[in-house]
């Protein structure tokens, strides 16, 4: 995903990563929760990840969450694109 431009998480506690998020052409925040996580010194420890949650903010980390189809079509083609191809 971070070759497509979305952003890895902060590193959380036990030194892992679970979050992926990207923001749109009109300033929507969309961010992806998985879990186990990626762990920040070995990465390849934990191949397979199950997302667990998947959100759109108005704005960066703020707002009520909105709907995927609130989205501008592009935008939301885009982000089912890369969520696609990061399960398939």
């Amino acid at each position: 995903m971070t070759s497509r431009g979305w952003e890895l998480g902060d590193k959380e506690d036990g030194g892992f990563r679970r979050q992926v998020m990207t923001m749109t052409g009109d300033g929507r925040h969309v961010m992806v929760f998985f879990s186990p996580g990626i762990r920040v010194y070995a990465p390849e420890e934990l191949a397979e990840q199950e997302i667990r949650d998947v959100i759109v903010l108005p704005a960066r980390y703020s707002g009520k969450p909105i709907a995927l189809g609130d989205l501008d079509p592009v935008a939301a083609s885009e982000i089912v694109n890369d969520l696609t191809r990061l399960t398939s």
